[in-house]
């Protein structure tokens, strides 16, 4: 009887090994398209401020409101954006010291 019940114990393991192998699947399947739309995003928005549709200083302001991590903000302000993002920190240092941030 013991060799019944280890016959389904390693069945159930290889069972629960699977469902891990395809979580995992699934996860960065997910990642993948979010990566994918957050890029799409941000052409968008690159293009915006290209066109003049979008001023760069107000993307650096809404980049201070919702970027709490210091590298995030110097990633997103980053190319392009670092001349805009230096006067516009210049404006921003006479506000308060978290510059607005807001955390998600």
């Amino acid at each position: 009887m013991a060799s019944r019940i280890e016959s389904l114990r390693e069945k159930r393991d290889q069972l629960n090994a699977r469902i891990n192998r395809e979580a995992a699947k699934e996860r960065q399947n997910q990642r993948r398209e979010r990566d994918g739309r957050l890029m799409r995003w941000g052409v968008v928005v690159e293009q915006m401020i290209e066109q003049g549709r979008m001023e760069p200083n107000k993307w650096a302001e809404e980049c201070r409101r919702y970027l709490s991590r210091d590298k995030d903000l110097e990633r997103a302000l980053s190319g392009p954006l670092e001349q805009s993002d230096r006067s516009a920190g210049a404006q921003g240092d006479e506000a308060d010291s978290d510059h607005g941030r807001e955390t998600l």
